[in-house]
Order: structure tokens, then sequence, then C-alpha cells
């Protein structure tokens, strides 16, 4: 039905100072903050930085929310130690805040559940955004395919990695950039039929320096804190880290006895 309610009946976090969602809820109510200026551990922020907006390659943000304590459970999930410390560490992120989601669920319909993902970001390698903007000036001088090959996006190993851990069906209608419309594909899919369960959130890639500079040249990016519906407020601030929810059918999730979270 078109307008049928939609229920939230789990969800799961690795977000910047909280492994779960209990956590982050903990910060929240302690009012901890969670942004911090740029550690070492993560890049220069000295060569990246500047108070002046208008200086190139430069980014006015000295804060941003980092991941520094998640440990992937490889044993728990059946992964070989090799893979776990090789593959890209949000795709774990991923697979563990979409395990966290569908805790406690008293019937998973394997064949119909989708598991759809918005993400941002260019990269957990170091140069992945500097292989981007290269590639961009290369294709102004010549073209090649040697120059053609970009590193790989988290997005599609991850769907499909976290399908397979949580065996559900596989449904590729991912939106890049857009993790709002993941949600607005999630409900649209349970309400027309074609998903009972629906795991969907949001991912946001390792940050990197071009990460920060491109959002400050685009002005969105806060010189000091977020200050919402404050005079103070500036722009915004950037942070990693994996959210998912799963969503039935408000009839399916009360037919199915699970705890209900909210409903759409």
């Amino acid at each position: 039905q078109v307008n049928e309610p939609i229920a939230i009946v789990g969800a799961g976090c690795v977000v910047p100072g909280a492994n779960d969602v209990a956590s982050f809820w903990e910060n929240v109510r302690a009012a901890r903050q969670s942004l911090v200026p740029v550690p070492g551990s993560a890049w220069d922020h000295r060569l990246f930085h500047s108070a002046d907006r208008g200086a190139p390659d430069r980014t006015v943000a000295e804060r941003a929310g980092f991941v520094t304590d998640f440990r992937f459970d490889w044993r728990r999930f059946r992964v070989p130690p090799a893979d776990a410390a090789a593959v890209n560490p949000m795709q774990w992120m991923v697979l563990e805040a979409g395990a966290q989601a569908l805790e406690g669920l008293s019937a998973i319909p394997r064949e119909t559940t989708g598991i759809i993902l918005g993400s941002t970001g260019l990269g957990w390698q170091p140069d992945s955004g500097l292989r981007i903007r290269l590639e961009e000036m290369l294709d102004a001088v010549r073209e090649s395919e040697a120059f053609g090959a970009l590193p790989p996006h988290l997005q599609q190993e991850a769907l499909e990695r976290t399908a397979r851990q949580l065996r559900a069906r596989f449904k590729e209608v991912s939106e890049d950039n857009v993790v709002g419309a993941s949600a607005s594909v999630a409900v649209r899919a349970l309400r027309d039929g074609e998903l009972d369960l629906a795991v969907t959130g949001g991912v946001s890639e390792r940050l990197g320096p071009l990460e920060l500079i491109a959002f400050s040249k685009l002005g969105g990016l806060s010189a000091g804190g977020i200050h919402p519906f404050d005079a103070r407020a500036d722009g915004t601030l950037l942070g990693e880290g994996a959210v998912l929810f799963a969503l039935k059918r408000l009839s399916d999730a009360e037919r199915d006895r699970d705890r209900i979270l909210g409903v759409l």
C-alpha cells in the first residue's frame, strides 16, 4: 500500500566514540563531544589547514569525527584473519552495524530481505583521492587505458559482503552520496511488496584531507564547531562511521511481535 506505515525494528552503529547504539545514546545523554582535532595519527593537518577560506587546497575545518577504537570480531563472523586485516575496515563496520540492527528480530525472511546503503567518501587508501584527481588531470593531456582504472569504491563490496554474512538476498539499489535517499528506496520497496525486511542506512568512509578540503571549498564546513539553530552556526563537520536500521511494514512487525523503535 502506498501509505502503509513502516516500523523501525532494529538499529546498529559504529560511529566516533560509540560502537553500538547504547553507547551512542549514553554519549548524547552525557553531552560527550566526539568531534576532535585531527590527530597526528591520521595525517599532518598543518599541511592542509588555513583560516582563510579562499586559500587554495586548504580547509578551514580543524575538527572531525574519527572511529579509533573499533575492533572487528573476525571469529564471530567467521572471516579469515588475513581477510580481516586486508579488507577496507569500513566494510567490517557496515557488517557490525547491520548485525546489530538484526539482533532480536523474531523473523528474518531471508529471500525477501534487502540491504540498501547510501555512502560517501573517496576510499580508505591514503592516496585514493589524489589518484582520482590525477586521473582528471591526465585526461586533459591524453587518454589512456593505463590511467582509466580507479581504486574500487567500498560500496559494492560492502553490500555484497554484508548480504553474504547475513544470508540475505542482495539487492543492488544503493544510493551513492545520498544517505537519506537510501531510506526512501527501502520504504518504497517495502510498500511495493518487493521486500519484507530492509536493512538501510549510511556509511561515511575513512576521512582524508581531500574530503575536508572539498567540503570546505563548497562552503559547507565550520571553522570551529557545530551549532544547530544558533546564530554562531557557520557549517557542519565530517565524521566516519556506519549507521543502519532494520525496517518492516508495521503490520508485519506487529504480527512478528518485533520491538518497534519508531514508525515512518
